[in-house]
């Protein structure tokens, strides 16, 4: 939109990847009380096919030997590999009805959850990824990848994308503390920005949960690509050197 300043549509985006990667996850996924004698619902609502699906919106899913999944988004140019021990979901019928089906302990919640990635514009909110194993009382850690092809966001050098998270996270996120922030590369010689954040939310008992949020950003081409780790800062399980595992994965497709 002609006149908008950068700080707004920066701020547009991030409120939504907030929303995703913190409250609305984080109470969402965990069942504090299984339930064992309730009947479980079906898990499957379409009807088998013996062709495979097509990939969603330019974007592909691959399990590979090592335990780790190679996550293909064709559309955004780039492709970025999730450590092992994670859930990867993107917005496909298929794919949440198969996390379902692994969770059935879980299925009320998570189908909460899922009916909430379902809403997600596909065109912006690219994956997601739960670490079940890592669960930290109500929260489960979970990374998010957000496209922004914001013609704003998109002009603006990588000092600039992270100078303005810098100024716009604190008022999305009341009480959010800026921690290491600023522009680097990845062993690869990508250049992505990356900023860190600390805040508390509560979580459904009403207790106040202070979280970790890493974020880092870089450019495939015209567009802007955000991946964000959201975890619990008291979390005995340390999930950094898998996200940086990630990080220096992230390739650029020709």
């Amino acid at each position: 939109m002609k006149g908008r300043h950068p700080a707004i549509a920066i701020c547009i985006l991030l409120s939504g990847l907030t929303a995703l990667a913190c409250g609305a996850v984080g109470s969402l996924l965990a069942t504090p009380t299984p339930t064992p004698t309730r009947t479980p619902r079906p898990t499957a609502t379409l009807a088998p096919t013996s062709t495979p699906t097509a990939p969603q919106i330019g974007r592909e899913k691959k399990a590979q030997s090592d335990g780790t999944t190679l996550f293909t988004d064709s559309e955004g140019g780039y492709e970025v590999t999730f450590p092992a021990g994670w859930t990867v979901v993107i917005t496909d019928i298929d794919d949440m009805e198969a996390l379902l089906a692994d969770l059935p302990e879980q299925e009320e919640a998570v189908e909460e959850l899922l009916a909430m990635v379902r809403q997600a514009d596909a065109a912006v909110f690219r994956a997601f990824a739960f670490n079940f194993g890592a669960q930290f009382g109500l929260f489960t850690p979970n990374i998010n990848i957000v496209r922004s092809e914001d013609p704003l966001i998109s002009s603006m050098s990588m000092a600039e994308l992270v100078t303005a998270n810098v100024q716009v996270l604190p008022n999305i996120i009341p009480g959010a503390i800026i921690g290491e922030n600023g522009v680097a590369q990845t062993t690869g010689g990508l250049e992505i920005g990356h900023v860190a954040i600390t805040w508390e939310m509560q979580d459904a008992t009403g207790k106040a949960m202070p979280l970790t949020q890493r974020m880092i950003m870089f450019k495939p081409g015209d567009d802007a690509v955000t991946i964000t780790l959201t975890v619990p800062s008291e979390a005995g399980v340390d999930l950094n050197p898998g996200f940086e595992q990630l990080i220096n994965s992230i390739g650029l497709l020709d």
